[in-house]
């Protein structure tokens, strides 16, 4: 795990310089990128550290999430009564799949948090930088063509990296992995996409102001719930 967290320190030092570049390109609201940029990687940390819990502690910790989260999407969603509903209780059911995600084995954890920090980061700094083509506009505006296959493309250049180093097992490599990083990427931006459409229907712009300039749990974690929570159903039901 050192040789990936001296890929992780890589990947943000890149994606300071992204950030920086983003600064140059647009030099307004430069203090409100770093402060972003510097949150989430505090976010970032906080949850590899709690990988690190045992099943129990874990657990805790993602129930402590999965509470705040629920919270914030109820008293965000004011749908008409029966969409209310139906919205509220799919979230639950996606929380208690997160929830027992925590019964993972750790390292895959780590994994899976790995592929979906890469990717919505980088998603999101190269779709400023070089995204010209919407991915869905009328969900979420910001997204783009560009973006979504840069960040599929950076985080899988980064596994197969781990690949390289023997951080991954070698039972996983090969097609397989490939095909786990284009599910994972795709649960992530599923989550982020989903999110969007909720606060586009309630006409919010952020699920809460925990996290400064990055709004709630809801808005930074929208993508780890969605990947972890799928997995945690799948190994529920399988």
């Amino acid at each position: 795990m050192e040789s990936q967290y001296l890929i992780i320190l890589f990947l943000l030092f890149v994606g300071a310089s992204l950030t920086h570049l983003k600064n140059v390109k647009s030099p307004n609201n430069t203090s409100q990128r770093w402060t972003k940029f510097l949150y989430y990687v505090l976010f970032i940390a906080l949850m590899f550290g709690v990988t690190y819990l045992s099943t129990v502690g874990k657990f805790w910790a993602f129930g402590i999430l999965a509470l705040v989260g629920t919270i914030e999407f109820i008293s965000v969603v004011r749908m008409w009564a029966i969409w209310r509903v139906v919205s509220i209780l799919l979230y639950f059911i996606l929380m208690l799949g997160f929830l027992n995600s925590a019964t993972l084995d750790s390292f895959w954890i780590r994994e899976t948090m790995f592929v979906v920090f890469i990717f919505d980061s980088f998603s999101q700094l190269i779709g400023q930088l070089l995204g010209k083509n919407s991915l869905a506009s009328k969900v979420s505006p910001n997204k783009t063509v560009e973006g979504a296959v840069g960040g599929w493309l950076v985080a899988s250049a980064m596994v197969w990296l781990s690949v390289q180093v023997d951080i991954l097992p070698a039972s996983t490599h090969g097609l397989p992995l490939l095909i786990w990083v284009l599910l994972t990427c795709t649960l992530a931006l599923s989550g982020d996409l989903l999110a969007s459409l909720v606060k586009r229907k309630v006409g919010v712009k952020d699920y809460g102001t925990w996290i400064p300039e990055n709004g709630g749990i809801n808005d930074r974690a929208d993508s780890l719930f969605f990947a972890l929570g799928a997995y945690g159903l799948l190994i529920f039901i399988y």
